[in-house]
């Protein structure tokens, strides 16, 4: 098994005959979903997949445990809002970042939903 993902931000998706984007790339369904939280409310259609770490493909995300990558998906019209809209809510976090807010999730520190969005306020 590969390490690399097979998609990336911008790419289109099909639907049910619909076009829908990738508007998020995260690490892990957890990160994803805060991602498509932040998305849906601000009324975003929005949903998750998790990407199968044996065949590469979009699956819909499970209950089982584990670091695994997933994106997040809008309708394709909406695709540039959307990327606006996280960009201006979401810090991206890389590196020894993302390490450390990984570790912290993995041992249930984090307060879910609120990790990494922005508060400007």
């Amino acid at each position: 098994m590969s390490n690399e993902v097979p998609f990336s931000v911008g790419d289109a998706v099909e639907l049910d005959g619909a076009a829908w984007r990738i508007v998020d790339l995260a690490p892990a369904v957890a990160l994803a979903e805060m991602a498509a939280d932040v998305l849906a409310d601000a009324e975003f259609d929005v949903v998750v997949f998790a990407i199968d770490p044996d065949s590469g493909r979009l699956a819909p995300p499970t209950d089982r445990e584990g670091v695994g990558a997933a994106v997040v998906l809008v309708p394709d019209a909406d695709t540039e809002r959307a990327l606006a809209h996280l960009e201006a809510e979401i810090t991206d976090y890389t590196g020894d970042d993302l390490d450390e807010l990984m570790a912290l999730m993995e041992s249930d520190g984090a307060d879910e939903g609120e990790a990494g969005v922005r508060d400007d306020g």
